[in-house]
């Protein structure tokens, strides 16, 4: 409730801050916002050559390859660019810290949101590449808006944690792209989850990670909107809800030593 009452009070603010990051990340480029969108389809275009003319990797369900890959790769896009700009999101704003006024609690959640309009943009442009590829327009598909609350709670969770530790521990970011470039080959976005060892995928199961990547595809690929089973979703909400909880209790009690480490 106290998060709820912060973000009510202040959120013209986050909106001023996100509009700021996103031009400045761009700023004194001639394509300004045309390199968020170039960055992935150029990604995208390297591992579907890679994939299917050098592996000749195949998509399940007889899907077309590039779709269902730039689908997973969009989602994995979004958490991956949202923690590593979350994670120096308080270190890179030093004089907000210094302001004994000033909520802290919403400089992970403007990195969030910047990111999260890059997003969107990515997201137009797969929409455009789905339906090149005979991908059939439905109502149902606007589920996708819950998966993108389910992975964006996830990030602010371990986003609020990780902002807060690497005031104190520098390593944090260092880790984090480790942890991150394993899980990109630990979750099915390159490859399909049917070539796991059935003795094995219990580990994906708790990949919440692989919930999200899997419901943007349910959701935007199939003819019929497949819904996740019960299960699952008890799992992800088992372990982003108290992610959030935790995060952001930590968060609040060691801000008021960010001031000092800074």
């Amino acid at each position: 409730m106290s998060f709820f009452g912060r973000f009510s009070r202040n959120w013209q603010l986050i909106w001023q801050l996100t509009i700021r990051e996103v031009l400045a990340r761009y700023a004194g480029t001639v394509g300004g916002l045309f390199w968020a969108i170039a960055h992935p389809v150029a990604i995208v275009t390297v591992f579907y050559f890679v994939f299917t003319k050098g592996f000749d990797a195949k998509a399940p369900d007889g899907l077309p390859f590039i779709s269902w890959f730039s689908v997973g790769l969009m989602a994995w896009f979004y958490i991956n660019d949202s923690l590593m700009s979350i994670c120096g999101s308080v270190i890179r704003n030093t004089s907000y810290v210094k302001k004994t006024v000033f909520p802290l609690e919403i400089l992970p959640i403007v990195q969030l949101l910047s990111t999260f309009l890059l997003h969107v943009a990515f997201l137009i442009v797969v929409f455009g590449l789905l339906a090149f590829n005979g991908t059939e327009v439905r109502l149902a598909r606007i589920g996708v808006i819950y998966y993108m609350f389910c992975a964006s709670t996830l990030i602010i969770g371990v986003g609020w944690f990780i902002s807060a530790v690497e005031v104190f521990y520098r390593d944090t970011s260092q880790a984090l792209t480790v942890v991150l470039n394993i899980l990109f080959w630990c979750t099915p976005i390159v490859w399909s989850a049917n070539l796991i060892p059935p003795e094995y995928s219990w580990v994906l199961d708790w990949n919440p990670i692989k919930y999200v990547i899997d419901g943007y595809r349910n959701t935007l690929l199939y003819q019929h909107v497949n819904l996740p089973e019960l299960a699952e979703t008890v799992r992800f909400w088992a372990f982003v809800a108290p992610s959030v909880c935790v995060g952001y209790l930590l968060f609040r009690r060691l801000k008021g030593e960010f001031a000092d480490l800074l």
